[in-house]
């Protein structure tokens, strides 16, 4: 990935699309967690690396994570790194599981068919940028190991502490927006300026929930969904 995408962490946009956004909008923002990126695996990695390079146990690794989780104002404030220092390791070990993080992309699994759907938005001449919230450094390692810079813009990579700000979803151009998170996406429904899909990522759990999202607003259960509904 380029160097430069370090460099794209946008807060206020330049970009105007103009006229009324509809589905032939050619910007589609997408979520990391839960959405590119299998956080579930991805945590459930950080765990077995820190257990193989230290001397830790897998309960005491999990207990330390949730001591340092819950010490958060809100989960978007996690940092692999801050983590790390919590644990009071040997230096050696620090620096070799700080070194995994940063550059063994193994650990960080993609979604199936993330890297087809994404080559075929752009053939389809669609603009893909991110859509994420969380510690900027921590978020742009993911995107960094999630290899798929080939097909992201940089201008298009966004990134806030909290995607309810309403001054940071005015700030984006007119946009698709793919999230998995119910509550974003109603949010992004009620601010009127960009067209939300929902991604279910918690498969027969989705039920429970479903009641919750805002009727009218679309919901896939995977990525290769979303090509189909784009070029209706």
């Amino acid at each position: 990935m380029s160097s430069a995408i370090f460099n794209a962490i946008i807060f206020e946009s330049k970009y105007n699309m103009k006229g009324n956004f509809n589905m032939g909008n050619k910007l589609i923002l997408f979520d990391i967690d839960h959405t590119l990126l299998n956080t579930t695996k991805m945590v459930s990695n950080f765990t077995n690396l820190i257990i193989k390079k230290s001397n830790l146990t897998e309960e005491e690794v999990i207990k330390l994570t949730s001591n340092y989780t819950s010490s958060l104002p809100h989960v978007t404030y996690f940092d692999f790194t801050f983590l790390i220092q919590t644990l009071n390791l040997a230096d050696k070990q620090t620096k070799q599981i700080l070194s995994e993080y940063k550059n063994n992309f193994e650990l960080y699994p993609k979604y199936d068919q993330v890297n087809k759907v994404l080559s075929e938005l752009n053939i389809l001449g669609y603009s893909l940028g991110i859509f994420s919230e969380g510690v900027p450094s921590f978020q742009i390692n993911k995107l960094k190991n999630l290899k798929i810079d080939e097909f992201i813009e940089n201008q298009y990579t966004y990134i806030t502490q909290s995607k309810r700000s309403e001054s940071f979803l005015s700030s984006l151009p007119k946009s698709v927006i793919v999230d998995d998170n119910i509550d974003i996406v109603n949010l992004i429904n009620n601010h009127g300026k960009h067209y939300p899909i929902h991604i279910n990522r918690k498969g027969k759990l989705y039920t429970i929930e479903k009641s919750s999202l805002i009727k009218g607003i679309t919901s896939i259960n995977s990525l290769s969904e979303l090509v189909d509904i784009l070029v209706k």
